[in-house]
């Protein structure tokens, strides 16, 4: 009795406000509550002090995805809010994400266990922070975070202003900040890539962004976007409706004075939208993807400052994937397409595909059409035309799942030739790919891939201007894109089919193009002239977030 006396009187007393994970008083009833048996969460807690891997990254990106989740428990990585993220994520995480107890503890846990006890992570994805503390992971600047916390988050012990600093990050002398879809499969996130290995190439450091989309559990690994605006440049990679300035909190990040920003659109059609332009108060100029992108900009934006930077492109080394795993048979030739339905599936146009593939192809020769979409779900009634008519011809394979990078390259390399009949792109990220892969190409003659399709390279499809018609976001009903004649793409398939040798000379021709204009160093070159103009507009100009 007496031992057990001086055990109470030694041990530290409770800190104002703060739940410790690791404590069985406090951790206990809570999970027990949400039916979770204690030696589960024991086993976790051991888990999260001995493993190196960081298992609770799939939380992580749950909460990065969320914004309402990160207004509702802004100091949820911290002992201040830990308990109250942690009640939410044994009560909506499996439901809503397939998160187990298990996946919510852990992240618990290695927050608790983060040298700064998570209050770094936290400001990170703060905006309110980082505006109160622009200098917060810095020597000087992180006693006044912990100041301004003691005063603004509510009750809260000494201990709160004793939280030890984290490993302060040190800004490289010559850097570019990029915000942009890095944890979603898409074009957009290639570009915001393909900028990053651009700057790298050319010598500059990279603090990269990620704007979240949605909940993707196996997007990108554990590899981490949450660097912050530290350098004096910023480019914003994104769809041009997606507005630019709302994508900063979505991003979790506030925007820091005297940074000049880029905003790099990608758009399709010649006609351009003024809620971009409403909505761009952060741009102090804009970037497009392709002279043709740059030109609808122009005509919208009278006396904006746009250019045209054309992206690099790259395959990365094609892994060995059967034809068979792709559910193609090895011995016909293959007509390929690769498209996302949440980027407007009537544009992509793959209905028009298949009808000029069985006009080239109107018996049973050994030909196959391969359609691979990405999240088809976006336009159930386009994917349902689709699989209609895909079930009238058997040599029409169609798949529908957002694929790891190496596998798309893999299908790419599978295909004898890749065809679009686009009605418009912004820039034609597919195209470019196959052509580097020396595949011969056919594509719709117009919009963003003329910047670097040519006759002398690829087979360009002939077309007339029409109405978009009702009915397609983003786009004016009174705008015009392009109607492929589907009698010429099936001209130019069976063309490519019956002059094999024809075909691969065409393929050889796109492979040097391609590499030529979209190499790394071509890339870097094209940034790196043009980045002390930035930098000379930034300083005689200043920026548009003083």
């Amino acid at each position: 009795m007496v031992l057990n006396f001086v055990k109470r009187l030694l041990r530290p007393a409770p800190r104002l406000g703060f739940f410790d994970v690791f404590d069985a008083a406090q951790l206990r009833p809570l999970v027990e509550r949400h039916g979770v048996p204690w030696p589960t969460a024991v086993a976790a807690l051991k888990a999260a002090r001995t493993e190196a891997a960081r298992p609770g990254d799939v939380v992580r990106r749950v909460v990065e995805s969320r914004l309402d989740l990160r207004t509702a428990f802004p100091l949820g990585f911290t002992p201040l809010g830990r308990a109250g993220l942690l009640e939410w994520l044994l009560t909506h995480g499996h439901a809503e994400y397939g998160l187990t107890a298990t996946d919510a503890l852990r992240f618990t846990a290695e927050q608790a266990l983060d040298p700064s006890d998570g209050f770094a992570d936290a400001y990170r994805w703060q905006p309110a922070w980082q505006a109160a503390v622009p200098d917060a992971l810095t020597p000087a600047g992180w006693p006044k975070l912990l100041a301004w916390l003691a005063h603004t988050a509510g009750p809260a012990g000494p201990w709160l202003q004793r939280v030890p600093p984290p490993a302060f990050p040190t800004a490289a002398a010559r850097g570019v900040n990029v915000l942009g879809h890095f944890g979603y499969p898409s074009g957009l996130q290639e570009e915001a890539e393909q900028y990053v290995r651009a700057l790298r190439h050319a010598g500059y450091a990279v603090a990269r962004r990620d704007i979240p989309d949605t909940y993707r559990p196996a997007a990108r690994g554990t590899e981490r976007y949450d660097d912050l605006e530290v350098y004096p440049v910023t480019l914003v990679k994104i769809g041009a409706a997606e507005l630019l300035d709302l994508q900063y909190a979505r991003a979790g990040l506030h925007p820091r004075a005297g940074v000049y920003r880029v905003a790099c659109w990608s758009w399709e059609l010649a006609n351009f939208p003024l809620g971009p332009i409403a909505h761009a108060g952060l741009a102090d100029e804009v970037w497009t993807p392709s002279e043709f992108a740059a030109d609808a900009v122009r005509r919208a934006w009278p006396g904006q400052r746009v250019t045209a930077m054309l992206p690099g492109a790259s395959v990365p080394a094609v892994p060995a994937f059967a034809r068979s795993h792709f559910g193609l048979d090895p011995g016909r030739f293959v007509v390929g397409f690769a498209f996302d339905m949440g980027s407007s599936g009537e544009r992509k146009n793959p209905l028009g595909l298949l009808r000029a593939f069985r006009r080239a192809f109107p018996a049973d020769e050994p030909v196959s059409l391969i359609i691979k979409a990405s999240r088809a779900e976006a336009n159930p009634t386009l994917w349902d035309a689709l699989q209609a008519a895909a079930a009238a011809d058997r040599r029409v394979v169609l798949v529908n799942r957002v694929m790891p990078r190496d596998e798309a390259v893999a299908l790419l390399a599978a295909c004898d030739c890749y065809c679009s009949l686009h009605r418009a792109e912004g820039f034609g990220y597919t195209l470019a790919e196959a052509m580097l892969l020396g595949k011969p190409t056919i594509a719709t003659g117009y919009s963003g891939n003329l910047d670097f399709m040519t006759p002398e390279t690829s087979h360009l499809v002939r077309y007339t201007l029409v109405k978009v018609g009702p009915g397609q976001p983003p786009y004016d009903p009174d705008a015009e894109w392009a109607e492929p004649d589907e009698g010429h793409a099936a001209e130019l398939l069976r063309r490519v089919y019956a002059d094999p040798e024809a075909a691969r000379q065409m393929g050889a021709r796109a492979a040097v193009h391609a590499r030529g204009v979209f190499s790394v160093e071509a890339a870097a070159a094209r940034m790196a002239g043009f980045w002390p103009v930035l930098l000379a507009r930034r300083a005689s100009e200043g920026s548009k977030s003083r």
